[in-house]
């Protein structure tokens, strides 16, 4: 068709489809509270937020590099003020624009995937699967990652402007150009491309990996570097338009390799990398391989989900072994099959890709992996699966009712998980209760189910998960300050003391326990 008709009406109706249920699913969220964690440092306790924008708040956001115990993300900090500014700020409204964004994400895959590859009814399960999988469901229903669903929304506006650029830069290009009768010139679409992925960048520096990306979708499906053998052996006949390709992608490296400094600076000033001298090298590869594997047991499997999942320190030498072979295995069986199904190196690659800096190997906290990571990496899986399935089972020989069947199986049951996993997100205690039930040695989990217990008074409770945390992690200060404060709430004076002072001798320069332990000598 044509595209200066227009969207087709089938594109028009797949989007709003898209949309309509990525709504449906999520509407519970309206009514959540925030959870415990994160939220009361993005917002709830955020003075900066709260205020909703100002000239102050927009200072704060662009001119701190950590800003309140996070990462540089200025872009999440405004679009946050933002939405305390227009909606006030009761925790449906930040919940119900997580959900706008996670909803406009899933059409814009689905507009981008067509448009690269010219497969809609493809496109639309990928897009479908991205939006409805229960994977995704902490990216959406957790307020503190709205860094999450905007970085995203930003990360596919500069799939969709490269697309263009290599429209009007490539004439071979799997993409047709013809949009309009003057199209702009190649140049303002590599503009576009530059600022949206600045932006992204400033929502979350996970979008680092973008130009790799942008690589892969060279070869597929934009096909503006072809292999008429495999892979290795053509390489050599390859290196001018390779290096062409890479040369173009410079300024993308550039704004890539500052965001990433930024980020190891920031992190290295809020302590968050300490981790990182206490886990030898191999503890932390090990980690990263296992994880890779965890991950997709996730995608095919999402059972026994968490909010986190904590580090096991080391994994079995055989675990390690047996995760290293299946990411080899899937490597090379997608090498090797590269001439008649490209799709799947390429979906594979963008899945290893897109993980890399959050898969471990630089520990940036006490976690093993966690389910919002996948938010973007779970497309390559879903771009292999989809097509391979369409391949094996191609419409055009009559089984395109199979086709349909197993679609509409796979993405109602995935609709159900969904709807089921949203409801652990309704408060801090829903959460973290169901970390605790689904994951060993979880101390985190115990602490937060432990907080959340106590703001609503539910002080028995509550010490028992303090010192749930405190078996598995004995020199947890803030829990040793947090059971403190219950003991002190039941009037159990000396108890408490006794706790403020052991959590003031694992971090003196605690504040919040220095002052409790003043106000319970008071009493």
């Amino acid at each position: 068709m044509d595209k200066r008709q227009g969207l087709p009406g089938r594109e028009l109706f797949i989007s709003a489809w898209l949309v309509l249920v990525s709504f449906a699913v999520y509407w519970p969220v309206r009514h959540y509270d925030f959870v415990n964690h994160d939220d009361p440092v993005y917002v709830y306790e955020n003075p900066h937020v709260l205020h909703g924008l100002s000239s102050e708040g927009v200072a704060w956001a662009f001119g701190r590099l950590t800003g309140e115990h996070t990462y540089w993300h200025p872009v999440t900090w405004l679009s946050l003020m933002l939405d305390s500014q227009w909606f006030g700020a009761g925790a449906g409204s930040f919940h119900m624009v997580n959900v706008l964004f996670h909803a406009a994400n899933a059409a814009l895959l689905f507009f981008v995937l067509k448009r690269m590859t010219g497969a809609c009814w493809r496109s639309a399960v990928v897009a479908a699967l991205f939006a409805w999988h229960p994977l995704q469901v902490d990216s959406v229903a957790w307020i503190a990652e709205r860094k999450n669903v905007l970085s995203t929304f930003f990360w596919l506006l500069t799939l969709w402007a490269y697309c263009r650029y290599a429209e009007a830069r490539s004439p071979k290009s799997a993409v047709r150009s013809g949009a309009t009768r003057h199209p702009p010139p190649a140049w303002a679409y590599y503009a576009l491309t530059l600022a949206f992925f600045t932006l992204g960048l400033m929502c979350k520096p996970m979008l680092v990996t973008v130009p790799v990306v942008l690589l892969l979708l060279d070869v597929w499906p934009l096909r503006r570097l072809q292999f008429s053998a495999p892979i290795i052996p053509a390489l050599p006949h390859s290196i001018t338009p390779l290096l062409r390709l890479f040369l173009e992608k410079i300024p993308l490296i550039m704004l890539s390799v500052a965001s990433a400094a930024v980020t190891v600076v920031g992190h290295r000033q809020l302590g968050s990398l300490v981790a990182e001298g206490i886990l030898p090298f191999s503890a932390r590869l090990g980690n990263a391989l296992v994880s890779y594997v965890r991950y997709l047991e996730k995608a095919f499997l999402p059972v026994n989900l968490a909010v986190h999942y904590p580090h096991p320190g080391s994994w079995p030498l055989g675990w390690v072994v047996g995760a290293s072979a299946v990411l080899l295995g899937v490597t090379v069986w997608a090498a090797l099959a590269w001439r008649r199904r490209p799709y799947l190196l390429a979906g594979w690659l963008w899945f290893m890709v897109t993980l890399l800096p959050t898969i471990g190997i630089i520990q940036a906290s006490s976690q093993a992996m966690a389910d919002r990571f996948a938010y973007v990496p779970l497309i390559g899986v879903f771009i292999m699966v989809v097509w391979l399935v369409a391949d094996l089972w191609p419409a055009s020989q009559g089984r395109g009712a199979v086709q349909a069947i197993m679609a509409v199986a796979v993405l109602t049951a995935c609709l159900v998980a969904t709807r089921l996993q949203l409801r652990h997100w309704r408060d801090g205690e829903a959460l973290f209760r169901r970390a605790v039930t689904v994951t060993t040695g979880n101390y985190l989990a115990e602490y937060s189910l432990g907080c959340a217990l106590g703001q609503k008074n539910k002080l028995d409770e509550a010490q028992i998960h303090f010192a749930a945390a405190l078996k598995i992690k004995p020199d947890y200060a803030e829990a040793h300050d947090n059971l403190g404060v219950v003991l002190q709430m039941q009037g159990k004076s000396a108890a408490a003391e006794a706790e403020f002072l052991i959590a003031l001798r694992l971090k003196p320069d605690m504040v919040r326990a220095r002052n409790n332990l003043g106000l319970a000598l008071q009493a």
